[in-house]
């Protein structure tokens, strides 16, 4: 070996120090993923990403193919969605072979062990280049029962390639379900028009002074003052109660044709209720006359003048008889006696 040659080789050398040092140098310079998991919470798995270390995060399609991460506070049962990054990073991944399944799920599991939710699957990594990285939607999970832990899983386990991928992390958000109260229609329909009745008063009373007589049907109202009174409603509707007031210092018969009715007396007035039924018209007949005060009865005394006492008579004796013709025959005596100087009778 001569000088030149010893000096081409010393150069040689250095050139490949220095293309290793600077491959060197870019491979320090990789930064990881470059996005991040973001969402109500986030758990990050692993810590080693770039280069070929195991890092507790790397997934390949012969083993490790799963991993398991305890949550450090259970996820409740209910709706989330989920999304995640994924990455890979090492020496010379760009000369590499394309692996076309760099892909993960992930899976929610229960205190049991039971998966309870599946999510999507993740975007497989772009080939020829040293690192690689996808960030993107897993889609949404319902969970029936709190997880306790998350399951990351490879997409593609037994594939031929390796398929190496690192499982990052995984953003959850919980889905609020905006309940949204739908008005219900009620379907309009026009109440039937109920039938009407003509409801006619005729108020008849005997007594001096003029009574008054009002007639009420709903909001429908007539009243007049008389001792003969004609009122008369027209369009009452079929339920309505109609009441008839007078002075209750009357005594009244009602008749009412065809309906029964009913009345009773409030405050000095004499109500009457009326039942209107159907459309059927209806006549209420009143005949009144004045009535008796309380507690005064009047009387009619009628005087008969005692009856004559029956004649007496006297008891028929002898002595009675006799006296007065003996009176008679002593007074004639005494004449003759007077008139010839002698006696007249001796005994």
């Amino acid at each position: 070996m001569n000088a030149h040659t010893s000096k081409q080789k010393a150069g040689v050398a250095a050139l490949v120090m220095c293309l290793v040092l600077g491959v060197a140098t870019v491979v320090a310079a990789q930064s990881g993923p470059t996005s991040e998991c973001s969402g109500d919470s986030v758990t990050t798995f692993g810590t080693d990403l770039f280069g070929l270390a195991d890092g507790g995060n790397r997934l390949m399609s012969t083993t490790p193919a799963m991993r398991e991460f305890p949550l450090a506070t259970p996820l409740p049962a209910g709706e989330y969605s989920i999304n995640a990054v994924s990455y890979d990073g090492y020496e010379e991944r760009d000369l590499t072979i394309p692996q076309m399944q760099e892909q993960w799920l992930a899976e929610f599991v229960g205190s049991d062990g039971s998966v309870l939710a599946t999510t999507g699957v993740t975007g497989d990594l772009a080939d020829s280049i040293t690192e690689a990285t996808w960030a993107g939607s897993l889609g949404g999970i319902v969970l029936s029962a709190p997880a306790t832990a998350i399951r990351v899983q490879h997409a593609a386990p037994g594939s031929i390639s390796v398929n190496s991928v690192r499982a990052v992390c995984v953003g959850i958000t919980a889905v609020v379900v905006e309940t949204t109260t739908v008005p219900v229609e009620t379907p309009t329909t026009e109440a039937p028009v109920a039938p009407a009745s003509e409801v006619t008063v005729n108020f008849l009373s005997t007594a001096d002074q003029a009574s008054t007589v009002s007639l009420t049907c709903g909001d429908l109202t007539e009243s007049a003052l008389g001792t003969e009174v004609s009122l008369t409603l027209s369009d009452v509707p079929a339920a309505t109660g109609c009441v008839v007031e007078y002075p209750a210092n009357l005594d009244c018969t009602v008749a009412v044709d065809p309906k029964s009715v009913t009345g009773a007396s409030a405050a000095g007035i004499q109500n009457i209720v009326i039942p209107v039924v159907g459309d059927a018209n209806v006549t209420a007949t009143i005949d009144c006359v004045e009535a008796q005060v309380a507690g005064v009865v009047e009387t009619t005394t009628t005087t008969v003048a005692p009856a004559a006492a029956p004649a007496t008579t006297a008891p028929t004796t002898k002595k009675a008889a006799v006296e007065p013709e003996v009176k008679s025959q002593v007074e004639q005596a005494k004449t003759a006696q007077a008139q010839t100087g002698q006696p007249a009778f001796t005994g």
